[in-house]
């Protein structure tokens, strides 16, 4: 009979890696005493499967008590049109996500991809901000963590189904940019409210006129019905969203139940 698991003080299961034996495995694990330089190392002995647990960094966004403001503005790094940044409400709380952080005064800047250092625009972003005398907040991803360390670090949750958006607690969900990642932090960590800004979802065009490799010119990106069912589910959930700039996202939709 499968027994609850009971990882030592300072482990936690999304530090883990496993694999083999019962997919579904959450037989009890070992004593602390098999520990070796701060690992878990163990094969489950009822059904073989291989598990490895590092001790968890404090600094996880979720473990560590952080808390966001009522009103946030997701400053991502689009391009927008004269007079946008006039919409952006006085002193709101600026929630930078990756070059985003060029084109504002941040609060908190929010960085991950799986090409990172080597996407184009990381250099000049992070130039900016080390250059900046009042720094954000940082948190990165874990890899990019590991060689820029930040004041928080989290790591990728699963990757978001086509049109149905399902929470996971403690978990940033992937496969529709890290503006819906911040987009999912905001729900977590307690705002009410989110702007969004510079997040087009379309073409190949940063704010600055630089341009990507990765996406054609006016190509409306695949990943926007993903995007579009987490907006829905964080306004079913009483979230209020604003679209400050032009975006492939539906913003009727996104918008139809921001009636207060």
């Amino acid at each position: 009979m499968h027994r609850k698991i009971n990882l030592p003080t300072d482990y936690d299961s999304r530090t883990g890696y496993s694999h083999g034996g019962n997919a579904t495995c959450n037989h009890d694990y070992p004593p602390r005493s098999i520990i070796t330089d701060g690992i878990i190392t163990y094969t489950c002995t009822q059904c073989g499967m291989l598990r490895m647990y590092k001790r968890m960094d404090h600094r996880d966004v979720f473990k560590s008590g952080l808390r966001l403001p009522k009103a946030v503005c997701i400053m991502a790094s689009g391009p927008t049109e004269p007079g946008d940044e006039e919409k952006i409400p006085h002193g709101v709380y600026l929630l930078a996500v990756n070059g985003g952080v060029r084109r504002c005064e941040a609060d908190l800047w929010m960085c991950v991809d799986i090409n990172l250092p080597k996407c184009e625009w990381w250099e000049a972003a992070y130039e900016t901000y080390a250059n900046r005398t009042g720094k954000p907040i940082t948190l990165f991803g874990e890899l990019l963590d590991a060689k820029y360390p930040a004041d928080y670090t989290f790591r990728d949750g699963r990757a978001l189904n086509y049109d149905n958006f399902i929470p996971m607690e403690n978990e940033l969900r992937i496969a529709a940019t890290i503006s819906c990642q911040a987009l999912q932090l905001c729900l977590h960590l307690g705002v009410q409210m989110v702007y969004i800004f510079g997040v087009n979802m379309k073409g190949n065009a940063y704010f600055d006129g630089s341009t990507s490799d990765i996406h054609a010119h006016e190509q409306v990106w695949n990943c926007v019905n993903r995007f579009n069912s987490v907006i829905r589910y964080m306004r079913e959930k009483g979230m209020r969203i604003e679209f400050l700039t032009e975006t492939a996202l539906d913003k009727k939709e996104a918008n139809a139940r921001d009636t207060s």
